[in-house]
């Protein structure tokens, strides 16, 4: 007797696993169907068109259906959208959300373990062209100070010159002045000379 009643609580919840299946199977079919009316020329949803569709009550009634919030739904059009397409499809975001909302089977965990290693690796060659970049900027930033101090030794030449250039001019007009001043007491004596 106890068989028969496990066998029967057994059957019965193997028929109502499958009517909750078909169930969600009709609510996402139909959940897609009103995402389709938001579509644009390009085929996909905008994120302003599909927050007004959420928003409805028919779409919002069958998101709280399947347990799923405004914001949740939000953010995971989001991340559906990661790379900022512009949109995702209605059959995208219903697909997503299923396999979101259900148990993960291996092969969805292999898919996102080969995403999670394609984008390590991604990450990993930006990081390496990244330290590459440092470095050459660094070996620019050396040559640029060696220029800055071999710049300020020239100036500091420079003026040592301009200064020393200065100087003798000083010098050679201070010995022309002399000169003139000589040869005016001498032209002088020799007018005096001649007056005597």
């Amino acid at each position: 007797m106890v068989d028969r009643v496990s066998n029967i609580s057994g059957e019965h919840n193997e028929v109502q696993e499958k009517l909750m299946g078909k169930a969600h199977d009709m609510l996402i079919r139909s959940l897609e169907e009103d995402l389709r009316s938001g579509i644009g020329l390009d085929g996909k949803l905008s994120m302003q068109v599909f927050h007004k569709l959420i928003q409805t009550p028919t779409v919002n009634a069958k998101l709280q259906m399947m347990g799923i919030s405004d914001e949740e739904a939000q953010a995971f059009y989001e991340i559906m959208d990661g790379e900022r397409h512009g949109g995702i499809t209605a059959h995208q975001f219903v697909l997503g959300l299923s396999k979101a909302k259900g148990k993960a089977k291996s092969v969805d965990m292999v898919k996102l373990i080969s995403v999670v290693n394609r984008q390590t690796s991604r990450a990993s060659k930006l990081v390496r062209r990244v330290q590459g970049l440092i470095q050459e900027v660094d070996e620019l930033q050396k040559r640029f100070n060696d220029l800055g101090r071999g710049l300020t030794r020239e100036r500091v030449v420079q003026r040592q010159q301009d200064q020393r250039q200065q100087e003798l001019r000083q010098q050679k007009n201070d010995s022309d002045l002399f000169y003139q001043a000589m040869e005016l007491q001498r032209q002088f004596a020799q007018v005096r000379v001649k007056m005597q």
